[in-house]
């Protein structure tokens, strides 16, 4: 069976929360991640924070997602943040060098707080 992430949208004070539960991997989750993330900005989003804490695995291919969207998001004069990883989560993006760029939160406060 393919692995599936579950994304609950929600609006918070004036920004887009995306809620993942799942693995963050090739494929189909990556996709609905990047398509959901794409949805919020095409509609006009321009403050997006992403919750990690229901994400317990990453491959490369979702690190590459979370840069696409960092990416995204700068290119439209955006901000995203990206907050509470998994202890698995934050160990791949320190490996990649990728935590301080990423701007990562411990919450959603926080994360809210940075946009």
């Amino acid at each position: 069976m393919a692995p599936r992430v579950e994304i609950r949208v929600r609006n918070v004070k004036g920004a887009v929360v995306l809620d993942l539960e799942g693995p963050l991997v090739m494929g189909d989750p990556e996709k609905a991640f990047l398509d959901r993330t794409r949805e919020a900005i095409d509609s006009g989003s321009r403050r997006i924070a992403v919750n990690l804490a229901g994400v317990k695995y990453m491959d490369s291919s979702g690190v590459g997602a979370l840069v696409r969207i960092f990416k995204w998001m700068r290119e439209v004069d955006g901000r995203c943040r990206f907050y509470a990883p998994s202890s698995q989560v934050r160990q791949v993006l320190r490996m990649v060098r990728l935590d301080t760029l990423l701007e990562l939160v411990d919450d959603e406060d926080s994360a809210l707080a940075a946009l």
